[in-house]
């Protein structure tokens, strides 16, 4: 388990540290004119570098420590860096964003112009997979030439203020529209919007903690699963053009070990031949049960330390994961049933 610090103010990112000055690069292969998306895992190994587009000229490269794009006469285009949810074959959680992640970027811009933006981005879903009720979310952080950067959403509850900065949120749902999941899909889509100037070429850092703490009063966020959070730059219409550089480092501020230990589990008895407990050590949690092919089988959520499963007997011979998440951590333990 990689371990995330802060020791007297000071970050301690292992594997995911952006540097810019300094860093060598590797040979890097320049992906244009691509319908859809690819894909390129970041040498940092915790990160991928994406980049998405539903047609036009948008090209995007990968380099060591930061990924470099541009684009023209373009539908809906972008390109980001993520930090995403990773299981392994045996449906153990290896990677899991959490809630109390900061991001701090960098996007050096030598054009911009038309409909063009920059700011987080990610997926909240039930599973963590995007079978269930799924919520895409922005804290869009700097926009130009969008005289309605929230076109066809609908404003909800009031302005807020983190820092020298104020957001305004909006929502509105989505109907057989792209998904990072699916190519048509329905979901709910929120946009925390920066409603105070910032500069086109600009370097900063947000707490997302403070924006999906809004968030979650007005959409229900509790029982889901954080998938990705990633900093992009996206454009759409033929009047959107852009060439950048774009660094994202995210810092998930609460260590890891102990984001685990909070969600620490104890199935017993294992093996069982009916019931078994699920000991946590929190009060309010999501336990799911996958069978070994990944499928949700079944679904409690706990407000107790401890909960009873399978007393009626419903599941059947074979081995499942039982999965636990509580305060944005997911924790899973195998189970045999006889």
């Amino acid at each position: 388990m990689i371990k995330l610090t802060i020791v007297n103010r000071l970050k301690l990112v292992l594997a995911s540290t952006a540097i810019l000055l300094g860093a060598g690069e590797i040979t890097a292969q320049e992906d244009c004119g691509k319908i859809g998306g690819v894909t390129v895992q970041s040498p940092r190994g915790r990160t991928v570098y994406e980049m998405w587009q539903d047609r036009g000229d948008t090209c995007f490269t990968p380099h060591d420590w930061d990924v470099s794009g541009k684009w023209n006469n373009v539908g809906n285009t972008l390109v980001r860096e993520s930090l995403r949810r990773v299981v392994d074959r045996n449906g153990r959680v290896i990677q899991q964003p959490t809630r109390n992640t900061r991001i701090d970027y960098k996007i050096k811009v030598n054009s911009w112009a038309g409909n063009t933006y920059h700011g987080a981005y990610g997926w909240w879903s039930k599973d963590g997979a995007g079978v269930d009720d799924v919520v895409e979310w922005y804290v869009v952080d700097s926009y130009i030439n969008i005289n309605n950067p929230t076109y066809g959403m609908t404003k909800v509850g009031q302005p807020y203020t983190l820092g020298r900065a104020s957001y305004q949120i909006y929502v509105r749902n989505m109907v057989n529209a792209p998904s990072v999941w699916a190519d048509s899909d329905n979901f709910t889509q929120i946009k925390c919007v920066r409603t105070t100037s910032k500069s086109r070429t600009a370097s900063g850092g947000m707490h997302l903690r403070a924006h999906f703490n809004k968030i979650r009063d007005i959409a229900n966020i509790r029982d889901k699963t954080l998938y990705e959070i990633s900093y992009k730059i996206e454009g759409f219409g033929s009047t959107s053009k852009a060439n950048f550089r774009l660094n994202a480092t995210f810092t998930q501020l609460k260590d890891l070990d102990e984001a685990a230990a909070e969600a620490a589990i104890t199935v017993s008895p294992n093996p069982t031949k009916g019931a078994f407990e699920v000991t946590t050590n929190s009060e309010d949690a999501t336990i799911q049960v996958f069978d070994i092919s990944g499928r949700l089988v079944t679904e409690l959520e706990s407000s107790e330390s401890i909960a009873t499963l399978n007393e009626s007997g419903e599941l059947a011979a074979g081995m499942y994961i039982v999965s636990v998440t509580s305060n944005g951590s997911t924790t899973s333990e195998k189970l045999v049933v006889q």
